[in-house]
Parts: C-alpha cells; structure tokens; sequence
C-alpha cells in the first residue's frame, strides 16, 4: 500500500494508472488535520501529543484563506500546449509520472499516441526527447523543475544537436513549498543559461506566456535551439496589469509601471505582483519592469527601457548568481544593480507566504528596500 500510515493518503497496489492521488495532490487544511490526528498518537510520545494539542487549537481558529481561483503558469502551459497540439501534428509530450500534478493528463487523454509516459526515468525522458527532435518532431519535455538536475548530461547533449526541444520546468521557485528541499527548485535559471544556445523564459503573466508559445510554434529561426520555461505551480496574489501599448518581444522586458531613479526588475508572476505591492506600500515613484527572457537579450532594447533610472534592483525567485541580474550586467548598461534572490538553500516546508518573507522577498521586505533605496538616492 503506497501512502500507508493514514487512511487519507493510503492507495492500494492495484490503483489504476493515472489515478494515484496523492502523488498529484497536497492536502487541504481539513485531510492535513485529519491525517495528524492519526499520526500522532503512534508517536506515542507525550511531547509531541503537546504540541499537536496546542497547534490544533490554533489551526482551529484560524480562519481559511481564502482559495486563489486564478490560472497558474503550469495551468495556462499546460492547456495551451493541448491547443497548440490539435493545430500541429509534430508535438510530442513526455512526462516522468507527474502528468496529473503538472496539468497535462488532459493531453494524455485528447493525444494518447503522442503521449510519452516514461516513469520515474527523467535522464531516459530527455534522452528519448533528443532523438524525436532529430527526427523532425517537436518534443515537449514535462517534469518538476527540480528533476531537471538528473537529466542535465542529456539536456547538454541535445544541445550540442541544435534540435528544438522544450523543457517544462514545472513547480519551480518558491511558491511551492509543501515537499520541501528535494521538490524545491531555485537553480534551473543559472543552469540552463550555462548551456549554449538554451534560451530560458520565466512569464510572468498569462498573456507573457500564451505570446511566448506563439512566437515559439510560428518563428522558424528558435528552430535550431532548445528553450527552457519556468512554471509556477501556484498563481500569483492578483493579476498583472499590461500597458496598453503592451507586445511581446523575447528579447525584451515590459514596463509595468513607469517611475525613476529607481527600477524593481522582476523575474516570474509572484515577483512582478509582489513589486507592484511594494511600491504601493513605499509610496515611492520607483518604476517595475518584468522580464520574461532570462537570457540572449537586445542590448540596444534593454539600454532603451532602463534609460530612465540609475539604480536596478533585480527580484528573482531563485539564485540571483547566474541568473538575471547577471544577464542585465553583461549588457554595458552603465546602472548600478542590485541582486536579490533566493542565495541559500530553501530546506524548509514552510507556508509559501514565509518563504518569501525568509529571503526578504515579500512585499513589505521590498517596500522597506525601496524606501532605504529612495532615501540614499534623494541624498546623491
């Protein structure tokens, strides 16, 4: 019995394919009480039954958040690439035995003959990936973006083929807590911009991505090079809001709020939100760009979009060495920039909300930021 200990998380041997729960779920608030309250008690320890105690009396009067019904960058990924699929005949999709977490059993269902189910075998997934691309078809390659790290030699090695294959890096940043430190990905920027000619995306939004996947599926040049895509499990806290002059430009970024002096550059769709929320709350007229290309960026574009400021504050939701902020120092933009990111290990299960917090990424920490930031630049 897989998951056994509870009778909330125990599957049988014989569970049909595609239908093992809880290796595609987390659990609400009530199935996590529930399960604890089983648990527990084969502890048999007086310290723990305590502290269970306590803690339930406060998970009990804490009232339930409310649950945000907005699409995620894994939603929208995956129900695009089903669209796209009825459209062309080249798309295959892989998967490691995560197709329903990742949003992707509907494809499996609508294209079983263009289905690839692998198991738990990431580096035979991007190895099988490599030889579909050399045979003139269009492999997508799904996974947790932490898994990535095991396939890394074959990624490499597809690259040296010139092929277009795209890498899915699914749950990554740190919007995705509940498994901790084996799940928990912050490293899949700098790794995949250290292979040549990878291009790398993080979309912060879901117009950003849709747009992204067009220019990818109608552009022959991206032909003859793998991309990588940065997904969130987890939607952001509100929804972007685009220029009305907004068009996608894979080599650039977008102004989601004009300012000076200051520039909070934002990587992915919880930064771009949590940057509004700062500035908001600093009450400052610092400027947000959002950056979806991570990688292979306009120099002449870039120069033009931060030509208003001197002082970048780059907000990644992973190591900043590697990623973003290096991007924008290879380009002679004559700005100061700041790098802020996740530089530590994660190793936790905490909420999402304190993750962010820990590494001075949430709202307040980068209002508090800006407004350090506006009072040095007022004095210069």
């Amino acid at each position: 019995i897989k998951g056994g200990g509870t009778s909330v998380t125990s599957m049988h041997y014989n569970t049909a394919p595609g239908q093992a729960l809880w290796h595609s779920k987390v659990p609400n608030d009530e199935e996590y009480l529930q399960i604890l309250e089983e648990l527990v008690p084969k502890t048999e320890s007086d310290r723990i039954t305590v502290a269970f105690n306590n803690f339930k009396k406060h998970y009990r009067s804490t009232p339930l958040k409310k649950i945000n019904k907005n699409p995620s960058t894994r939603d929208i990924f995956a129900e695009t690439m089903l669209k796209k699929a009825e459209l062309n005949q080249k798309i295959i999709m892989l998967d490691a035995d995560l197709a329903q977490s990742i949003k992707i059993h509907t494809f499996q269902e609508r294209f079983p003959e263009r289905f690839i189910e692998t198991g738990i075998a990431e580096q035979d997934m991007v190895s099988i990936a490599g030889g579909l691309a050399l045979e003139g078809l269009i492999p997508v390659v799904n996974t947790y973006a932490c898994f990535f790290r095991r396939g890394f030699e074959q990624i490499y090695i597809n690259a040296t083929e010139k092929t277009f294959i795209i890498y899915a890096g699914n749950y990554s940043g740190l919007c995705y807590s509940t498994d901790g430190k084996t799940h928990q990905m912050t490293g899949d920027i700098p790794m995949m911009r250290s292979i040549p000619d990878m291009r790398v995306y993080d979309p912060f939004c879901k117009e950003e991505l849709d747009s992204l996947l067009d220019f990818l599926f109608c552009t022959e040049k991206i032909k003859n090079y793998p991309v990588y895509i940065k997904l969130r499990r987890t939607p952001s806290n509100s929804q972007i809001k685009l220029p009305a002059n907004y068009s996608f430009d894979p080599e650039n970024g977008v102004h989601l709020k004009p300012g000076r002096d200051i520039c909070l550059v934002a990587a992915g769709p919880h930064m771009a939100s949590y940057a509004l929320k700062a500035t908001e709350l600093a009450g400052c007229n610092s400027g947000i760009v959002a950056l979806t290309p991570q990688n292979y960026l306009n120099p002449s574009k870039i120069k033009s979009l931060f030509e208003s400021y001197t002082t970048l504050v780059t907000l990644e939701e992973g190591v900043s060495s590697g990623g973003l902020g290096d991007a924008l120092s290879e380009i002679n933009l004559g700005k100061k920039i700041i790098r802020k990111g996740v530089d530590d290990f994660t190793f936790s299960a905490r909420r999402k909300e304190d993750l962010y917090k820990n590494f001075n990424l949430d709202p307040e920490s980068l209002a508090r930021t800006l407004k350090k930031l506006s009072v040095a630049t007022a004095k210069l």
